[in-house]
Order: structure tokens, then sequence, then C-alpha cells
């Protein structure tokens, strides 16, 4: 359980700071949208990105 919980934060953060950065400076510069709300954004994505992963790569273990 400990490997999953790691694996799940990792990707949690490198999705949230890598996605974010590749937006904000493709996208949300160019939209005026501040760096604050950007952050949050991020931050709230990293996580739904993980989920998302996490329950792709071990639903077969569910079934």
């Amino acid at each position: 359980m400990k490997h999953y919980v790691i694996e799940f934060v990792f990707s949690a953060v490198c999705f949230s700071v890598l996605w974010g950065m590749a937006m904000w400076f493709a996208q949300w510069k160019k939209a005026g949208l501040s760096s604050r709300k950007a952050v949050c954004i991020s931050l709230i994505s990293g996580p739904l990105y993980a989920s998302g992963v996490f329950l792709l790569r071990y639903i077969r273990h569910l079934f």
C-alpha cells in the first residue's frame, strides 16, 4: 500500500508542476491569468490526473 501512495503523490506533484508550467508559459500568460489562479488550477489538476492514472493502472486488480 505504501508503494501506491508514494506513486500517487509523485505522479500528482510531477503533473501539477510540469503541466502548470507548460500552460502558464503557453496559454495562461497570453490570457492574462494571474499566477495565483494558475497555481490553484495546477494544484487541483495534479491530483485529478494522478487519480485517473491510478484507477486506470490498477483497475484490473479491482475485478
